[in-house]
């Protein structure tokens, strides 16, 4: 039990210094990179949150419910924040064909692999599944630097390496895990 604990420890720890290494690529000044990392550190919180109760679920009832629960709950928030802006009518005059179709796709997508996620806790436990979900931090990089440029590639090489070989390390960490 002990290394199980240990290696789910040092898997966080490596994902976390993984993150910094990635934050040291950015161009904002300190302080709009601690509010950005902080604000991060608080949507980690609230996933982790998440996971716990979707583990929950997913244990007691079931995952096809809970995705059109969980898929309710987001229309609902969308609506109630349009609603609350004073913009509906604003973004139904505003919004194209194009940013109605990606919209549609990334809705998808995120049910796509919201599903495999909820699979997912059926098999393997929570803690493992969700950072091994993680992952997409380096499809999320690979975009980040090769699409949009966000990173100087040239300046911050040995940052880009480093931060992606300890989120390597960080899942690697889990393969301890296994009861």
């Amino acid at each position: 039990m002990a290394v199980v604990c240990c290696s789910a420890v040092l898997a966080g720890v490596a994902i976390f210094v993984s993150a910094l290494f990635f934050s040291a690529t950015t161009p904002e000044t300190g302080k709009e990179n601690s509010r950005g990392i902080l604000l991060a550190v608080l949507a980690g919180v609230g996933f982790g949150i998440v996971t716990v109760i979707n583990k929950y679920v997913t244990d007691t009832v079931g995952v096809y419910l809970q995705q059109v629960v969980w898929s309710f709950g987001i229309v609902l928030t969308l609506v109630f924040y349009a609603f609350l802006k004073n913009n509906l009518p604003t973004l139904q005059t505003e919004i194209t064909r194009r940013e109605v179709a990606l919209g549609v796709l990334a809705g998808l997508l995120y049910l796509g692999a919201s599903f495999f996620m909820l699979q997912s806790y059926k098999y393997i436990d929570a803690s493992v599944g969700f950072t091994i979900i993680q992952l997409n931090a380096l499809w999320t990089i690979a975009i980040g630097v090769l699409i949009f440029k966000e990173v100087d590639l040239k300046q911050h090489r040995g940052k880009v390496w480093w931060g992606i070989a300890f989120a390597i390390v960080g899942v690697a960490f889990l393969l301890f895990t296994r009861r």
